[in-house]
């Protein structure tokens, strides 16, 4: 069985376990710990230590999201059932429970528990910043 074929297999297991989440917010969730994990390793090459830290993921997951769908991104998130950064901790232990992340015993689900505001993250920067003034009246 290839790889790709094998984590299809993992992820059916784990959707057939706990629906809540969209096949395609785990898929994004590999996708960005393995994008993460490469720029921490430049970023550090000296370094032997691979692990990411929830911050770290969160932080890259934005940094991610706002680069492949910018104003889109709280609608993917929404479409994907992912409403804040706890959802984005259930799924990264959901992967770890059939092996397609790992965790150390130092982390828990806790670490994502309202890491940031997903409004302040995704739909603020997108808002206008100046009230629109009122056009004026002009009575005949």
């Amino acid at each position: 069985m290839d790889m790709d074929a094998e984590r299809e297999a993992k992820l059916d297991i784990l959707l057939a376990k706990d629906n809540r989440y969209d096949r395609a917010a785990y898929l994004f969730v590999c996708q960005a710990v393995n994008i993460i994990a490469r720029e921490i390793a430049v970023k550090k090459r000296q370094s032997k230590e691979k692990h990411i830290s929830s911050l770290q993921l969160l932080q890259g997951m934005k940094k991610l999201l706002l680069a492949k769908y910018g104003c889109m991104a709280i609608d993917v998130l929404q479409a994907w059932n992912v409403n804040s950064t706890d959802d984005f901790g259930n799924i990264v232990f959901n992967l770890a429970d059939v092996n397609l992340l790992g965790t150390s015993e130092n982390d828990s689900r806790e670490d994502f528990n309202q890491r940031f505001s997903f409004h302040d993250a995704f739909v603020a920067p997108f808002q206008a910043k100046d009230q629109l003034r009122k056009m004026p009246v002009i009575n005949l």
